[in-house]
């Protein structure tokens, strides 16, 4: 019979635990933004696989320090005042986490590499009392950071105590608590209102030529003959006029 190190045990559910946090679900018409080190950059999904009309998407689990937030696209277009108001609150937001985020990614690399490291080095009991103090530590910290700037965050105050509740009894999930925050914040303006002052004029272009190719795709799978016709007006007034 093969016996398992408990350290080796312990160690499989934390990262398990961690990876079953990564998936996200995103409308069909919603794009990401991610801010890494005060720079933006988009994603368009493509999933062929949906839940109830929406999309599953990964994060990447190595940068718990990049900050994606949700933009929708094909709305009409809205008044410039929204559209800075909400690039004001994405640029708040991701201010207000840059600490955070950096104890987010201490907290990772404690559990995933120092737990099993010090198992080690100084035995399993203590390395487990060692993590779990320092680990609950900057948790501490993190929360005390969002309590403090949680005005400036933009965020429901009663999702963001779910989110820290959770992060506590389950401390492997604390690691994507700033990307969580993030997807959180909501933004009313379409796309193309938003992207155009957070992007480069060439990454604005080929995130507008995939949506563009995204709308392309849903007007051809038969919608109703009003919802045709405003994509197609979207697309007009939104990328190609």
């Amino acid at each position: 019979m093969v016996s398992t190190h408990p350290e080796v045990v312990i160690w499989l559910v934390l990262v398990l635990l961690y990876f079953s946090d990564l998936g996200i679900l995103l409308f069909l018409n919603e794009v990401l933004l991610f801010e890494t080190a005060g720079k933006f950059s988009a994603h368009v999904v493509h999933s062929d696989i949906t839940i109830r009309k929406k999309q599953i998407y990964i994060l990447n689990p190595f940068v718990p320090q990049t900050l994606p937030f949700r933009i929708p696209w094909g709305l009409s277009s809205g008044s410039r005042i929204q559209a800075e108001a909400d690039e004001r609150r994405i640029r708040q937001c991701s201010s207000t986490l840059r600490y955070a985020k950096r104890l987010c990614v201490a907290l990772g690399a404690l559990l995933f590499v120092g737990f099993p490291l010090l198992s080690v080095v100084i035995g399993f009991e203590y390395a487990f009392v060692v993590s779990g103090i320092v680990g609950y530590s900057l948790l501490f910290v993190i929360i005390a950071i969002v309590v403090r700037k949680r005005t400036d965050l933009s965020v429901r105050t009663d999702k963001a105590a779910s989110l820290m509740l959770v992060a506590c009894l389950c401390i492997p999930l604390a690691v994507n608590i700033c990307r969580r925050l993030s997807l959180l914040v909501e933004v009313h303006s379409d796309v193309s209102d938003v992207l155009g002052e957070l992007l480069e004029d060439h990454t604005y272009r080929q995130v507008a030529r995939e949506i563009v190719s995204r709308a392309e795709k849903e007007i051809g799978l038969g919608l109703e003959e009003k919802m045709e016709q405003d994509l197609k007006r979207y697309i007009n007034e939104a990328f190609l006029e």
